[in-house]
């Protein structure tokens, strides 16, 4: 959180993108961990996070990194039965939904298909 506070969104998710794809990567894989978010606005997880990032916060830094292209994505830590009126499950489908719509403003979904679709060559 203090890399944020002092640096903000913008930088932080540069630097995350940054070393993702310096390394020689093919695609970045995009794995957003819910009870990151502020406790108050996400109660149904395993383990609520005091001062954690505004929904607002989380939503613009999932679409900072989404918009370079992603070749795939997953919301962990959901816990349904922790979910009062099913608030943190509805947090995780919007952060599906703005990674997916910053894919298609920017015109990169699709971009890693060729990646993902290989025929299976059983063991």
């Amino acid at each position: 959180m203090e890399d944020i506070e002092q640096l903000g969104i913008e930088k932080v998710a540069e630097m995350a993108l940054e070393r993702a794809w310096d390394d020689g990567c093919d695609a970045v894989y995009l794995s957003y961990d819910i009870d990151s978010i502020e406790a108050a606005f996400v109660p149904g997880t395993g383990w609520p996070e005091p001062g954690g990032l505004l929904p607002r916060e989380a939503l613009k830094l999932v679409g900072l990194v989404a918009r370079e292209g992603l070749c795939g994505m997953e919301v962990v830590e959901v816990s349904p039965p922790y979910d009062h009126a099913d608030i943190t499950s509805l947090m995780g489908l919007r952060i599906c939904v703005d990674v997916l719509g910053a894919m298609v403003s920017h015109g990169t979904l699709g971009n890693h298909k060729s990646i993902i679709d290989k025929e299976f060559v059983p063991f």
